[in-house]
This record gives structure tokens, C-alpha cells and sequence, in this order.
């Protein structure tokens, strides 16, 4: 049995890289952020800092065109390409503390009572709040560690396919987080609520305690300028979607991160930041959104009419037998 010249997590047409593009991922911010940039600019004017914020919004929405362009003009230039493909990044980090006007000029008022009533019709009890009972010190410090490191494995994941040259999985990758930031950031447009740390503060016996660093960590997390980001729970979502690709493509990467990353989830609760039904809404959230991706990998043109060269699927994983 022949092997294959070269790993087939490509496909060649031309001797080119086909597969999902990151360029979905860039069109849905695109066409979103100019949304909201005009938007705030037309009806959400009235809204405190929303000049500030249309502004930012309108450079998210103008970057991949910018640098569209300058990939096209340049096309050898490994800096622009990795901009280009990495733009979801800045947009998250920078765009969460601008979502305030937005809020604001859609409907302020915050929807933790409605939250709250859920988790209490779910469950009995608020579950942040039984956990405050009868989790220790040393654990919440634990958790609240790997709560932080929400900020480390979607980009970690990312880097990784896109170090080993796995452009067909880095597109759907970098797509499905895409669609699933658009959807959180929609939900705390439509559903604002600052979460049990501040709306149930009255009902924890005491502060939130850990051995050293938890005050410190605590503290943190209340100095964004945007903090009412509670449903649906993003890092939930987020950290389910960065395993299932994990699971998919870097096995060895998935067992590294599956144990922070049930901590980062649980440490949602301990730490007072999300109600439980915020948990439960990010699931289906998740697998509609997985589902999506992959559809759209299916609308990919199919490389192997082009004459010369054999269609290697896009999405497989190990090479195959000539």
C-alpha cells in the first residue's frame, strides 16, 4: 500500500489550499459590525458613547475589506495572511467593552429576575448560591484559575491549526467561533443581566473566599466596562466548542485542556458570574452552530474537477492509501 505524497488535511486545486476559508468568518463580521455601526449611528445615537462605539464598530466592519485588499496587492506576505485570518481576535477582545451603547440603545433593562426565576424553576435553588455553601476555599481558588483561562485555549487551538499549515480546519474553526460570539453578543443585546454576583449578592454568606488569589481575580472581573454579558454563558460556549474541534482534529491538545476547561465551566458557577439556565442555553447553542459550520464546509466547491490534480477531502484527518 502507497501512502499519500502529503497529508490530506488540504485539499490541492492548482497546487492552491482549498477548504473553508476564514473569509466566512470575516464576511459575518463585516456585514454585523456595519450593522451595528449604523445602527448606533442613526437610531442608538441618543445612547451614552455611542459615537465611541459606531466608530469602533465601523473599523471591525472595514478591516477584512482593508485587508482583503492588502492580501491581494501582497499576496506573499505571511503578515497580512495571519491579520487577515486572525481578525475575529481583536474584534472579541476589544468590541465585548463597546457592546454598552449598543445595549443601551436596544433596551437597558436587565432580565436577571427572569433568569433568576428560571433557575429556581429548574433546579429548586440558585446554583451559585448552594455552591457558595459547600465549596472550599482552596477549590474556588482552583476553579477561579481555570475560569482565567477561558482567555488562553480559542486562541491557543487556533494558532496550533494554523502553525501546522490546517487551513480547511482553521477556516471552520475560526467560523464557528465567529457565528458563536455573534449569537452571545446577541443574547446580552436581548437578554442583559449582570449575573448572581451582583443581582443575588444579598443571598452568598459571605464574599467570594479563596486562599490567595481569589480577591484578586474577583476583583478583575468587575472592572470591564461592559458587565452585563450573563446570558448565554460565552465561556461555556466558547470552551465547548474549542473541545469538540479539539476532539476533532488535536486529540492531544483536547486531553491537555479537558480537565481546565471543566473547571473553567464549573468555575462559571462558583465564581457568581452566570445563573445555571445561562449553562443550559449555551448547549444547544453550541451544537446548532457546530451543525452550521459543517454544513457550510459542504457548500465548499469541490476541488477534484480540476483536471491534473485528485480531490483530497478537506476535513480528513489521516492519510490515505493510494
Amino acid at each position: 500500500m502507497k501512502r499519500a505524497d502529503a497529508p490530506v488535511s488540504r485539499a490541492v486545486v492548482g497546487g492552491a489550499v482549498s477548504g473553508l476559508p476564514h473569509r466566512w468568518s470575516n464576511l459575518v463580521i463585516a456585514v454585523t459590525a456595519g450593522t451595528a455601526a449604523l445602527y448606533l449611528a442613526t437610531a442608538g445615537q441618543w445612547a451614552p458613547g455611542a459615537a465611541k462605539s459606531a466608530g469602533v464598530f465601523a473599523l471591525f466592519a472595514l478591516g477584512p475589506v482593508v485587508l482583503r485588499v492588502l492580501t491581494g496587492c501582497w499576496p506573499r506576505s505571511h503578515v497580512l495572511r495571519m491579520m487577515e485570518a486572525f481578525w475575529l481576535l481583536p474584534v472579541v477582545t476589544v468590541g465585548h467593552g463597546y457592546l454598552g451603547p449598543l445595549v443601551d440603545a436596544f433596551d437597558s433593562r436587565l432580565m436577571d429576575r427572569y433568569l433568576a426565576q428560571a433557575d429556581l424553576r429548574l433546579f429548586g435553588h440558585a446554583p451559585s448560591v448552594t455552591l457558595s455553601h459547600v465549596t472550599p476555599a482552596w477549590l474556588t481558588e482552583l476553579l477561579l484559575i481555570c475560569y482565567y483561562s477561558y482567555f488562553l485555549w480559542p486562541a491557543a487551538l487556533g494558532a496550533l491549526l494554523w502553525w501546522r499549515g490546517r487551513r480547511a480546519e482553521f477556516g471552520q474553526y475560526v467560523f464557528a467561533l465567529t457565528l458563536l460570539f455573534l449569537a452571545n453578543y446577541v443574547g446580552y443585546v436581548l437578554v442583559p443581566a449582570v449575573g448572581p454576583r451582583f443581582y443575588l449578592a444579598s443571598a452568598f454568606p459571605a464574599p467570594l473566599e479563596g486562599m490567595a488569589l481569589a480577591p484578586v481575580l474577583d476583583g478583575v472581573m468587575r472592572l470591564p466596562p461592559f458587565l452585563r454579558d450573563c446570558f448565554p454563558s460565552g465561556h461555556t460556549g466558547v470552551t465547548l466548542t474549542v473541545l469538540a474541534f479539539a476532539w476533532r482534529f488535536e486529540r492531544v491538545f483536547f486531553r491537555w485542556m479537558l480537565l481546565p476547561a471543566s473547571g473553567l465551566i464549573l468555575g462559571t458557577l462558583v465564581g457568581r458570574f452566570h445563573y445555571g439556565v445561562d449553562l443550559l442555553c449555551a448547549l444547544p447553542l453550541v451544537l446548532a452552530i457546530l451543525g452550521l459550520a459543517t454544513a457550510v464546509v459542504r457548500l465548499e466547491p469541490a476541488p477534484g474537477q480540476v483536471s491534473g490534480h485528485r480531490h483530497v477531502p478537506a476535513l480528513a484527518r489521516r492519510e490515505q492509501p493510494a
